[in-house]
């Protein structure tokens, strides 16, 4: 085993959630555009909820 796994093992994981984070937060975004959207244009229109 080389010296760097740890490192790299703690780099790696960091990425992993930085990159969760990220998807949580575009996730976040998109719902809350699209509540924004169907409050402005009606609920009833359920074209806009992807």
């Amino acid at each position: 085993m080389p010296q760097l796994s740890p490192l790299m093992w703690i780099f790696s994981t960091i990425m992993i959630i930085m990159i969760m984070m990220m998807m949580n937060v575009l996730f976040f975004l998109k719902n809350s555009f699209i509540n924004i959207y169907s409050f402005k244009y009606g609920f009833n229109n359920k074209k806009w909820y992807w």
